[in-house]
């Protein structure tokens, strides 16, 4: 049985502005287990948090 995790994980500095804007703040950033030389943000995940992910995704422009 697995266990869903309450953390969501940023790894685009773009989302972690946006992010920033819409009043949520991350708890703890890290270095990127991936790349050691780019950090990422860790953020209590909700329903709330998701929607505006997926708000920043949904409207993001192409370039991004």
């Amino acid at each position: 049985m697995s266990k869903k995790s309450n953390v969501y994980v940023c790894r685009k500095l773009f989302l972690y502005y946006f992010l920033t804007e819409q009043g949520f703040e991350p708890f703890a950033n890290r270095p990127d287990k991936f790349d050691c030389k780019k950090r990422v943000w860790l953020y209590n995940d909700s329903s709330a948090l998701r929607d505006a992910v997926d708000d920043f995704y949904a409207n993001k422009p192409a370039n991004l």
